[in-house]
């Protein structure tokens, strides 16, 4: 091979597998730090639309040095909130039997200077005033326990409470025959906890055992978890007009790679509702498909009115949007499009401050692979990390780096040339030296 062609190949062949930097990316932007090694920052929705990958590959973070540092990118996790409530309990009043007594009476009586006596023997059936509590149970999801507070004779003594559970008062079945509560020590609330109880259930019974002598249950709180509303980015989206088989159809394109997850319709007349069909297509309207029928989208306020929900969308990527209204309004009504909170999770290393970089269309699959490295799961909290903030964004490497070029550059039309010569070249070497092996 000529020395010459091997010099440009290895020259081009440099710049192909070179290291991807910063400006190999459309945008940059400073993050703040933190001294944790594990930190994440929040993605805002500029830093969404710019992306060319509907997995958010084409994103990096890299430090002073021009390093990229491991990272990934996942969705914002649904916090677990604590919640609790009072709830309502009833008492109800039956006795239970104790040990039977022995009772003896005598009667005398004096006839005629002479004394008689009369002696009775009865048994006696003892019984005590025995007060029962059914706890109505709370509706919501995530409930599993149950928080007591009482007062008891002999206060010293463990509670034990047998616990029957169910959905109405002629079908308790018994959940736990043997608790044993303690309110002795208060440093120790686990202590009057009824916990695990069965989900879907509408009451709870607590009955006392025989060997304590009073119970009178004060209050019942009820302990569940409850996930945090899922967290959205809403973009406005600007909507045109067109006329399609005589028909109206109000349109517009996908402004991200990122797959939205809702649409809100808000009609721009107060007090007024919109309804009709929503179609979506990667290609042209002919291949369309019907995304939702029959919405109906309102901006009406007011205790009595249900507030209007976004419409969900399905996890796909289209490119191309449109709305048929049963009736044509006056003026576009607010279309918008909401997209999940995403953080990118980064292991950072000695050399501040950070860099974030987004945007390259070359880019397809994720190049930090950070949960690869980490021992454990980044979904739990303490493998997310310290939170930092994105500075003002930058251009890095420019717009360009958005979309392919429409044609080839001459250096790419060089390279192929090259990279054929260079074929034809290695072939005919190989021929002639199979040719002087066979001689």
């Amino acid at each position: 091979m000529p020395k010459w062609v091997a010099f440009l190949l290895l020259l081009f062949s440099h710049q192909i597998l070179a290291a991807t930097t910063v400006n190999d990316f459309a945008y940059r932007a400073d993050l703040t730090t933190t001294s944790e090694r594990l930190q994440r920052v929040e993605l805002p929705i500029d830093v969404l639309l710019d992306l060319t990958s509907s997995n958010l590959a084409d994103i990096a973070v890299f430090d002073a040095n021009g390093k990229m540092l491991p990272h990934s990118v996942q969705k914002v996790l649904r916090q677990k909130i604590n919640r609790q409530i009072d709830l309502k309990f009833h008492v109800f009043d039956s006795f239970k039997k104790q040990h039977s007594k022995v009772v003896t009476t005598r009667e005398q009586n004096q006839q005629d200077g002479q004394l008689s006596e009369i002696q009775t023997t009865e048994t006696i059936q003892i019984q005590q005033l025995r007060q029962d509590y059914l706890v109505e149970l709370p509706d919501h999801s995530g409930f599993t326990d149950l928080e007591l507070e009482w007062r008891q004779e002999p206060k010293n003594q463990a509670l034990q409470v047998m616990i029957e559970v169910g959905d109405d008062l002629d079908n308790l079945t018994r959940f736990d025959n043997h608790k044993v509560l303690s309110n002795i020590n208060v440093n120790a609330p686990e202590w009057r906890f009824i916990r695990n109880i069965p989900a879907n259930k509408k009451y709870l019974r607590i009955t006392a055992a025989d060997n304590i002598n009073s119970f009178e249950l004060q209050k019942v709180t009820g302990h569940y978890q409850q996930r945090e509303a899922e967290r959205k980015l809403w973009h406005e989206i600007e909507i045109s007009t067109e006329n399609i088989d005589d028909r109206k159809y109000q349109s517009f394109q996908s402004p991200s790679s990122v797959i939205a997850i809702a649409m809100r319709i808000t009609p721009d007349e107060s007090h007024s509702v919109v309804q009709g069909n929503l179609y979506a297509s990667n290609t042209d309207f002919k291949q369309k498909r019907r995304i939702r029928s029959g919405f109906r989208q309102h901006n009406i306020a007011g205790e009595e009115v249900k507030p209007s929900t976004a419409i969900p969308l399905p996890n796909r990527s289209y490119q191309h949007w449109w709305i048929a209204f049963d009736r044509q309004p006056d003026v576009l009504p607010l279309v918008e499009l909401a997209y999940p909170v995403y953080e990118v999770i980064y292991l950072a290393n000695e050399s501040a401050p950070f860099t974030l970089a987004w945007g390259n269309y070359n880019i397809k699959g994720q190049t930090g692979k950070l949960a690869e490295l980490m021992n454990g799961d980044l979904n739990q909290p303490d493998k997310r990390g310290s939170l930092v903030n994105l500075q003002s964004i930058q251009l890095a490497g420019g717009v360009s780096r958005l979309a392919p070029e429409a044609e080839f550059t001459w250096k790419k039309w060089l390279l192929w040339a090259l990279l054929i010569m260079a074929a034809l070249i290695t072939g005919r070497m190989a021929f002639g030296l199979y040719r002087d092996m066979n001689r």
